[in-house]
């Protein structure tokens, strides 16, 4: 993520929350984070 006040760091798991209507995944990062990833910018990968 391009966001210099995170401290989310590659590899960090969450739970997606909803997607609003532009398409931001908004997520509850395991870290307490609650930062959304924006489509087409942020790499988030699903994992089963």
């Amino acid at each position: 993520m391009d966001d210099p006040y995170t401290k989310l760091t590659t590899g960090d798991k969450g739970t997606v929350r909803f997607v609003d209507d532009i398409g931001t995944i908004h997520i509850s990062w395991d870290c307490g984070s609650s930062l959304g990833a924006v489509y087409g910018v942020d790499v988030i990968t699903k994992i089963i």
